[in-house]
């Protein structure tokens, strides 16, 4: 992106020299401004890499001009742009970006989809004489986003053309398939010694799977959470799990939380909450307990019936004779 050499550019356009126009100067600035070196990025960039499930990867710099033993994959690749794009969604508008100025030069981007599909929005392309041309592109049609990642080409036309094919074969073939409306619970439970009696349960993500069209039938899903929970409940709790699976294969499972907080309930409701939570009433017990009180209450008001009598005055009646 010609930056200047001791010259102070803010981190936002370093970023966009890096999406659009994949500035190997502006990966320097980067690294050697978040780590302090170019060696301590690349550390982190491994681990990272590790953490992600990317085992096949082998990172020596953070711009990926060739050195030995520097390696990746397709499939490594993949697993990449859907965890940066969960991450960090708002990063496609800078990745979307078509041209990029800086130091008044003008760059296009060469993902050439973004032009050409209204639905592709990213991500990111890729050459090195010794590898070819790599494309990993994106898109999202109908609130469903595909990935599809294309390396080792000879001419950039083949892995736009190739990303395209494998993006129109996803949408084809697949579907996303969600049981729920948006915004609306997935289930509920009950809370004890709460100031609410009911919880909504909702999904800590999008309550969908990913399958294929000829398959969409075959999706069952099972939610697994208490029958009740007790207050105080906080907001973002984990309160059990949805699990979709196609056919008897399990396929996906979510978190199930709560939304909102759930203070305890005053004295009175949470001694009622007790009362009821009582899970066995031994009934030989209760009846005696019962029999006693009702024996205890005649005798008190039979003791205060004669205690009437005795001061009530006597009348005295007079007989002629």
């Amino acid at each position: 992106m010609f930056v200047g050499i001791g010259s102070r550019v803010p981190l936002e356009e370093l970023i966009k020299g890096i999406a659009v126009v994949s500035g190997n100067d502006a990966c320097i600035a980067v690294a050697e401004h978040i780590s302090g070196s170019v060696g301590g990025f690349v550390s982190e960039m491994n681990r990272k890499a590790q953490e992600l499930g990317m085992t096949h990867s082998v990172f020596l710099n953070p711009h990926g001009l060739p050195a030995d033993g520097q390696i990746t994959t397709a499939g490594d690749m993949a697993t990449l742009a859907i965890a940066y794009i969960k991450r960090f969604p708002q990063a496609l508008r800078y990745h979307s970006m078509q041209e990029y100025t800086y130091n008044d030069i003008t760059q296009y981007n060469r993902n050439h989809l973004l032009h050409r599909d209204s639905t592709v929005d990213g991500l990111k392309t890729g050459f090195v004489d010794a590898a070819g041309y790599h494309l990993t592109a994106t898109a999202n049609r109908d609130g469903m986003r595909l990935v599809a990642v294309v390396m080792g080409t000879a001419r950039p036309t083949v892995r736009e053309r190739e990303a395209a094919k494998m993006l129109a074969f996803g949408y084809r073939r697949f579907t996303l398939f969600n049981p729920f409306k948006d915004g609306e619970p997935v289930a509920s439970t009950k809370v004890r010694y709460g100031a609410v009696n009911e919880l909504p349960i909702y999904a800590a993500e999008l309550p969908q799977v990913l399958v294929l069209q000829s398959a969409k039938n075959t999706v069952k899903w099972s939610v697994e959470i208490p029958t009740e929970v007790v207050a105080p409940i906080t907001a973002n709790q984990t309160i059990g799990k949805i699990t979709f699976s196609i056919g008897d294969t399990p396929a996906r499972s979510i978190s199930l939380i709560s939304r909102e907080q759930v203070a305890e309930a005053g004295w009175i409701k949470k001694a009622w909450h007790g009362i009821l939570g009582i899970k066995t009433w031994n009934w030989k017990i209760i009846g005696i307990v019962t029999g006693t009180l009702i024996l205890i209450l005649l005798a008190f008001l039979m003791v205060f019936k004669l205690q009437g009598r005795s001061k009530r005055p006597m009348r005295q009646r007079i007989r002629r004779f």
